[in-house]
């Protein structure tokens, strides 16, 4: 017995979501708790050199922030979740002040 199913539409989504984060531009693709799933290059050049990558850690915990955990972060992606659209300034770790 041999089973098939198309999975077209699957690899599809993959390639997809593989363009927007094959980027310099920070960005990453985040579950419903803001958990980190996949990043761009440009996120995690952001990561200081000794900082591992924390895929699975909620984004606002990641230590490219310099105050961590970053309550504007965290606040942001909440909102985003719901729909809503924000805009802040979010300081990096090792930004000049």
């Amino acid at each position: 017995m041999l089973t098939l199913q198309d999975v077209t539409g699957e690899y599809e989504r993959a390639a997809r979501v593989s363009a927007l984060l094959d980027t310099d531009t920070p960005s990453a693709l985040l579950s419903e708790s803001g958990a980190v799933l996949q990043a761009s290059h440009g996120l995690l050049e952001l990561l200081p050199a000794a900082s591992p990558v924390v895929t699975g850690a909620p984004l606002w915990a990641w230590p490219c922030f310099a105050h961590v955990p970053s309550d504007t972060v965290r606040d942001l992606v909440r909102l985003a979740a719901t729909g809503g659209a924000a805009r802040a300034d979010v300081e990096l770790q090792g930004a000049a002040p």
